[in-house]
């Protein structure tokens, strides 16, 4: 018997007790029938005593009647010795004090003797079995549950320990921000020279990062001066550190000669040692360097993948001066030209970091179309010029927090005394502290096999990818297409380019995409692109919303997806014509440049 118990598998241990073996033979028939578990016998208490020493047993069905040791006596032994087992109760001669005081030792069930049927006694076996698996998973899951909550504390705990530690290194690196803000400053000028003949006014508004813009007005001679304009990639100490790599690797003036570098010339010396001395993934510099002559008015200027130079000519004519070679720290060998305009009396120079056009997600395109109608009003002059160009633009003014550093630099052939406004300095924040930027809303519903999405507010990049994968989704389930912009103030151009390849896409799978209820301005957006393919997709006839419709999430932050959208959306528009080429080819490029840089760490696929 004991070679048998230590031999028993997984499978429930039943021990049927009784002095008559003709009924432990039909007991034990009944429960292998049933195949309930593995069964042992016993012929009396004291039999019992020794199986369920020798190892646990579920269920034990005993007779109360019998010699050495009766029922009911193992059962008061088996309380003190070998607990845990259920009890079934069977007994020829019983009475309700039997009964009772079984019950209070722990039977499950009670039975006389003769059994009228052996199959009750087989579902009362099973029932005791079932209840104690129950049993059992419930203590297991009491166990687990406590165990939980002993870890839940322990990492709650650990948690708060972080915490504190984070809150102090919150501290710390709250006070590093300032100082570097602080060391940042130090590079801007704090005052500008005096000039005959022309004035310069600068106005700088900082994030709440430390962040990348750096300027400066130079009076290298009598004759001649310099002034630059330029933005790190990325915001926060790394791009401080590489605006302050830039402003101390400049060659203004070349040892033993008689005229100052021409700007092309800067620029390509700055590129090679950056290039050289922190060439990185995503590490690169835009930057515009101009050399006035003062005594004839001639002004050179080269930029290197920076935003355009905007000129306002004496006479109201307007010319753009884009870049004339990448950005500084792509590449060693990179070449750059510059540009030679005649500035004659009255004209006005504007350049300024990207901050100003990409503020509350604008178009830039636009942007520049109301920084030059601004240029073009002789009612501004000087700071006032300056404040104009960033209301029209939308930009953070006074101690208003701006998304990104905002410099602007206005050089004007008039004599004037010049200015220069650096703003205050901004509190160091947490990032809980810093309100979310208000965002637009794009819902989508099915009714009839026709969907909808309906785009509403100032629609930006932040939903173009979720907007895109939505529409081609619905494309490629055969279903068609409504974009209803009644609701609808402006789009910016990633969205623009988004709508533009939705269509297209539409048109390829023969599936029409409509698109009703569009505004006046936006529209004009849709002309002033040259998106006449989007504009063919028009309907006048406005259709009725679905009843029910879901909202799409934006993402505000610019992953892998969001770049690859706004990529692609503004190829597409570039493809348009050669205008809208030269307004996005600078933005194509960096974002090109930048998903390369990332392919080549492995950290996303390439374009």
């Amino acid at each position: 018997m004991i070679e048998q118990l230590q031999e028993r598998d997984s499978r429930p241990v039943i021990l049927v007790v009784d002095d008559e073996s003709s009924i432990r033979t039909l007991i034990r028939r009944a429960i292998n029938r049933e195949d309930l578990g593995e069964v042992f016998e016993a012929g009396d208490g004291i039999e019992a005593q020794a199986v369920l020493a020798e190892r646990p047993v579920d269920l034990v069905i005993t007779d109360l009647a019998m010699p050495n040791l009766d029922g009911m006596g193992l059962m008061e032994w088996a309380q003190e010795q070998s607990p845990g087992s259920t009890w079934i109760i069977l007994t020829g001669f019983g009475t309700f004090d039997d009964a009772l005081r079984a019950i209070h030792l722990g039977a499950f069930e009670f039975f006389a003797k003769p059994l009228e049927s052996m199959d009750s006694l087989v579902v009362a076996a099973r029932n005791a079995l079932r209840q104690r698996e129950l049993l059992a998973e419930q203590q297991r899951l009491q166990n687990d549950i406590q165990q939980r909550n002993e870890q839940l504390r322990g990492q709650v705990d650990q948690l708060q320990q972080a915490c504190n530690l984070l809150c102090q290194q919150a501290e710390l690196l709250g006070e590093d921000l300032r100082r570097a803000e602080l060391i940042q400053r130090a590079l801007l000028p704090r005052a500008a020279p005096s000039l005959h003949g022309f004035s310069v006014h600068a106005l700088y508004r900082s994030s709440r990062n430390v962040g990348g813009d750096v300027y400066d007005i130079i009076r290298l001679d009598d004759r001649y001066l310099a002034a630059y304009v330029a933005d790190a990639a990325g915001h926060g100490v790394s791009a401080a550190m590489l605006a302050v790599l830039f402003k101390h690797r400049l060659s203004l003036w070349p040892t033993d000669s008689p005229r100052p570098a021409r700007p092309a010339d800067v620029l390509a010396g700055v590129n090679r040692q950056i290039s050289q001395e922190c060439s990185a993934p995503g590490l690169f510099i835009t930057a515009v360097y101009c050399l006035l002559d003062t005594a004839t008015g001639e002004l050179q200027i080269a930029s290197a993948g920076h935003p355009p130079v905007l000129i306002h000519h004496a006479n109201d004519d307007v010319e753009r001066v884009d870049h004339t070679g990448p950005a500084l720290g792509l590449s060693p060998e990179a070449s750059y030209d510059q540009r030679q305009i005649h500035i004659a009396s009255g004209a006005r120079i504007l350049m300024y970091t990207d901050g100003l056009v990409e503020c509350e997600d604008k178009d830039p395109l636009t942007q520049q179309a109301r920084i030059s109608q601004v240029l073009g009003d002789r009612s501004f002059q000087g700071q006032p010029l300056l404040q104009a160009v960033m209301s029209a633009t939308g930009a953070g003014m006074g101690e208003e927090m701006t998304q990104d550093d905002i410099t602007v630099l206005l050089l004007s052939a008039k004599e004037a005394p010049s200015t220069i406004d650096n703003g205050q300095m901004h509190p160091v924040t947490t990032p809980a502290e810093t309100p979310p930027p208000a965002h637009a809303q794009v819902l989508i519903g099915t009714e009839d096999d026709q969907t909808t999405l309906s785009v509403r507010g100032q629609a930006n990049w932040t939903y173009s990818a979720a907007f895109h994968e939505a529409c081609l989704a619905e494309l490629d389930a055969g279903r068609s297409l409504t974009i209803d912009l009644s609701a609808c103030d402006h789009l910016d151009s990633t969205f623009l380019g988004t709508i533009l390849e939705v269509v297209d896409r539409g048109d390829a799978r023969d599936r029409r995409v409509r698109l009703q209820g569009i505004k006046p301005a936006v529209r004009h957006l849709f002309e002033e692109l040259v998106m006449d393919r989007v504009i063919d997709h028009l309907d006048p006839n406005l259709r009725p919303l679905p009843s029910r419709m879901a909202s799409l999430e934006a993402s505000h932050v610019p992953d892998q997806r969001s770049h690859m959208r706004i990529l692609r959306a503004h190829e597409g528009l570039a493809q348009l014509s050669e205008h809208n080429r030269k307004q996005f080819v600078r933005l194509v490029e960096m974002l090109r440049h930048d998903l390369a840089a990332k392919a080549a760490d492995g950290e996303a696929p390439s374009p």
